[in-house]
């Protein structure tokens, strides 16, 4: 393939997906039966759009089991493939994406409570209601030292606790199911709750965010007995559980890294929701080798590139390695760095076909090593 069909096939990626109007099933990574009584559902395992594929909603995936009724599950993207084929789907009409679902055995939630009888806002979701009698009862001691604890086993708290509903609410705001419930993880202050006057007896929760950042607020407000409605915010600090590269390894102020499997490894640690969503944030393990550090590191710490100095990995002038992924593809072809390539950073290249030229920008991954940075979508 050749520079300029490299360049009109990305081209060409972005706008059929621009225009595509395929009905979609997208198989969800993670989801929790309802009951163990009933079989699991197309439906319940992906998010379906489109007349032709709802169609297949009710098709049964998982069959009721007694035997594995506490069994985690994996159902695959194959197996789903198939069993649309048996039931007649058009493979012309519907496009079918993800991998494998992890399905996990049902749990006895506990009821919710009931709404409050004073006035509420609207936009509070069906908010949960907690006791102001239980909030001393809120927060037991956890053996993590830094509080912080998964969604799941938060909401879990006895029924009427302030952990509980907070932690709840948090789920429902953001239509969080399945695995994220375990992934992401809550540090939630009730402290602010003492303020709230003596006499409230109910209280309701909204969650004042928009997005699942580092750090969100519940407003809890109350109704007293004279028919006010006092409030307060608790803050929520929010971390979330991702395979991220770690030190193993104390590393010295200035000190080069020795690489992958000697000071460090991809491990499943909390991380800061704002580091995930910054693709520049998290160090690529591939460029770490020799890289120093600006100041010690201590095992377990997260490497983001803040940490490291930049290293010139790519000359000016310098043959590089272009890699680049279309369709399930990958192409690779030889190109001419036009400036310096910092790693984990940004490098513009040249790349000759007969009689034309290409200039692109590219991610540099290593010595002599560039990905294709392609904003089609």
């Amino acid at each position: 393939m050749t520079i300029r069909q490299l360049i009109i096939s990305i081209l060409l990626v972005g706008a059929t997906a621009s225009i595509a109007t395929a009905d979609r099933i997208d198989l969800r990574r993670s989801i929790r039966r309802a009951s163990a009584d009933t079989p699991l559902l197309l439906e319940e395992i992906a998010r379906i759009e489109g007349e032709h594929a709802r169609r297949f909603a009710d098709l049964v995936v998982l069959p009721i089991d007694p035997a594995s009724s506490d069994r985690i599950e994996r159902i695959h993207v194959v197996d789903v493939r198939r069993m649309l084929d048996a039931a007649g789907i058009d493979w012309g009409r519907v496009d079918l994406a993800g991998g494998e679902v992890t399905v996990r055995p049902a749990i006895a939630r506990p009821a919710e409570p009931s709404e409050p009888t004073g006035p509420g806002d609207a936009s509070d979701r069906t908010a949960p209601v907690f006791q102001n009698t239980v909030r001393s009862a809120d927060a037991p001691t956890s053996p993590v030292p830094d509080r912080f604890r998964s969604l799941n086993e938060a909401s879990m708290e006895s029924d009427g606790t302030a952990m509980s509903a907070i932690a709840r609410q948090i789920a429902t705001h953001w239509s969080l199911e399945g695995a994220d419930l375990d992934e992401i993880l809550v540090d939630i202050d009730l402290g602010p709750l003492d303020r709230l006057p003596a006499n409230v007896a109910t209280c309701r929760i909204s969650i004042l965010a928009g997005a699942l950042t580092d750090l969100i607020h519940a407003k809890v407000e109350g109704v007293d007995s004279a028919g006010r409605h006092p409030s307060v915010l608790v803050p929520v600090k929010v971390r979330r559980l991702a395979e991220v590269p770690v030190a193993i390894a104390a590393v010295g102020a200035g000190r080069p890294i020795r690489g992958l499997g000697v000071d460090v490894a991809i491990e499943r640690r909390p991380v800061r929701p704002s580091v995930l969503l910054d693709p520049r944030s998290l160090i690529d393990v591939r460029t770490v080798a020799d890289r120093k550090t600006r100041r010690s590191l201590s095992p377990g710490d997260v490497l983001i590139r803040d940490l490291l100095v930049p290293a010139k990995v790519i000359k000016r002038g310098e043959e590089v390695t272009v890699e680049s992924r279309i369709g399930g593809y990958r192409i690779t072809y030889k190109a001419v760095a036009t400036s310096d390539g910092l790693s984990d950073g940004r490098v513009m290249c040249r790349a000759i076909d007969g009689d034309r030229t290409a200039i692109f920008e590219a991610r540099v991954v290593g010595p002599g090593l560039v990905e294709l940075v392609s904003h089609a979508h």
